[in-house]
């Protein structure tokens, strides 16, 4: 069986086909019995990367992303707390306009 014939029956009526005793084997019949091997080393080191390398980075980041959201919480409520001083000073500072005493406004 030569090559092409090989090839042929390879692709198209693998029942028929017999491989060539070792040593005879055609370079297209040795790609074809190493692709699978090659596939699956790339598929598990990408699985490994994944699990080794990337998960753990994703880990971080969230625990990063909940305490800045946590900072930023307690940073809006120091705002909410300043704005409410604020208000209740020009609310005492506007009592005085209907022409009796303003008070002082208490610092906050």
């Amino acid at each position: 069986m030569n090559e092409g014939e090989m090839a042929f029956a390879l692709l198209y009526n693998r029942r028929s086909f017999r491989p060539p005793p070792s040593g005879t084997m055609s370079g297209a019949y040795k790609w074809w019995k190493v692709v699978p091997v090659v596939n699956c080393a790339i598929a598990s080191s990408a699985l490994a990367f994944q699990c080794l390398a990337l998960f753990p980075w994703h880990e971080q980041l969230s625990c990063e992303f909940h305490e800045l959201q946590a900072r930023r919480e307690v940073e809006n409520a120091e705002k909410l707390r300043r704005l409410n001083c604020i208000e209740r000073r020009l609310h005492a500072l506007g009592a005085g306009d209907d022409g009796t005493a303003a008070t002082a406004p208490t610092l906050c």
